[in-house]
């Protein structure tokens, strides 16, 4: 259920009010910013998807009255946007030649950000102390480079249990291992939302 501030941006948004516009994007730009560029890590790479978020708002303000949660609509959104500008990032000739002295960690295709060895090593030590579970869960996906579907199927638990443990496993890795490697777990979380898309 929208806030009722949020509801008279709406209601003001379908109308075609532009400074209903101009309220959107006061109040929610700075909070989207810092979960945009959490998947982005260029600045301006984040600005321009928000600035597209803002503008499909408005170029679809008829429907606005439909929304029911103004926050978790822009978020979605703007994730949705964020994500497939890193797929067509990952894509493009320039990323290629940039990856060209990669190393393979679990099946993935990692930058030469830090050493593979170094890499491993502290990934492995900190994967050890994940929960059996989660630790056999986040193996099969890595070390055997098993789709979410294929691992439910193998360990007779649901997609969604499987998702959960590979998120709390990522999440893991990140707060428990040193800043310089955290550009590198990206990557296998980039990896882990396209291969299972």
């Amino acid at each position: 259920m929208c806030r009722d501030d949020d509801q008279e941006i709406l209601t003001k948004l379908a109308s075609g009010d532009t400074l209903a516009l101009v309220a959107l994007y006061d109040k929610y730009w700075n909070s989207l910013f810092k979960y945009v560029e959490r998947i982005l890590f260029d600045d301006d790479e984040v600005a321009d998807i928000l600035q597209d978020t803002f503008i499909s708002i408005w170029e679809n303000r008829a429907d606005a009255p439909k929304i029911k949660s103004l926050k978790s609509y822009l978020i979605v959104v703007a994730r949705n946007r964020a994500f497939k500008r890193l797929k067509d990032i990952l894509k493009s000739e320039e990323v290629l030649a940039e990856y060209s002295s990669q190393f393979e960690y679990g099946g993935y295709v990692i930058s030469g950000l830090v050493d593979s060895k170094e890499l491993e090593k502290v990934v492995n030590q900190e994967i050890d102390k994940l929960p059996p579970r989660m630790k056999e869960v986040f193996l099969l996906s890595r070390k055997d480079n098993l789709s979410y579907k294929e691992i439910a199927e193998k360990l007779e638990i649901s997609t969604e249990t499987v998702k959960k443990q590979i998120s709390l496993s990522l999440r893991y890795l990140k707060t428990h291992l040193p800043p310089e490697y955290y550009q590198s777990v990206f990557i296998l979380i980039l990896f882990d939302y396209t291969k299972n898309m």
